[in-house]
């Protein structure tokens, strides 16, 4: 019914036939190969944008709590600025009246008897003494360790009448004055 020879090739015609489909499955194989590299490749990609996604979340948070720090800190600077600036008006002034009255009542109204005006010497915010004198400031330590202990005594003294404006405290010094010469 049918004819064999109709459609029939020869084993060479099937055999370059059987040649090119094993290139086309090498090459298939080959393709499928570079596309499981590439897949791997683009799955560790993923991976490595997740992490990096991760990493930006947990900056974000961080910035919003550096932010949080930063609005914290900038009020505490505008809290401590009025602060200071109250401090200033209310008791610096007062603090360095004070001074120099007890240094006055110490040597005499014009100046010391070391050779400095009472208006010298000043209190800086920490309190501490320094000596203006010939356009420049120095520091107590430039006064010789008895004048140090006065000119401390005065600025304690000055500090408990501001603090204790309407009392009398009791004070209790300890050895105050032995670092001064019997003169003094």
């Amino acid at each position: 019914m049918y004819d064999v020879n109709e459609q029939v090739q020869s084993v060479d015609d099937l055999q370059q036939q059987q040649i090119a489909l094993d290139e086309q499955i090498m090459e298939l194989n080959r393709q499928i190969i570079q596309e499981k590299d590439n897949l791997s490749q683009a799955l560790e990609e993923v991976e490595r944008l997740a992490d990096i996604a991760e990493q930006i979340e947990r900056l974000e948070e961080q910035e919003k709590e550096y932010k949080k720090n930063a609005d914290i800190l900038a009020k505490t600077e505008d809290f401590l600025q009025k602060s200071r600036e109250s401090f200033l008006s209310k008791y610096m002034q007062p603090l360095q009246n004070g001074l120099h009255k007890y240094l006055s009542l110490l040597d005499s109204p014009d100046g010391t008897k070391s050779g400095y005006a009472i208006d010298d010497f000043e209190l800086d915010m920490d309190l501490n003494i320094k000596l203006s004198y010939s356009g420049s400031t120095k520091s107590a330590e430039y006064l010789s360790q008895g004048y140090q202990d006065l000119v401390a005594l005065c600025s304690r003294l000055a500090l408990v009448d501001v603090l204790y404006p309407d009392e009398k405290p009791i004070l209790i010094l300890d050895d105050p004055f032995t670092n001064l010469d019997d003169k003094k």
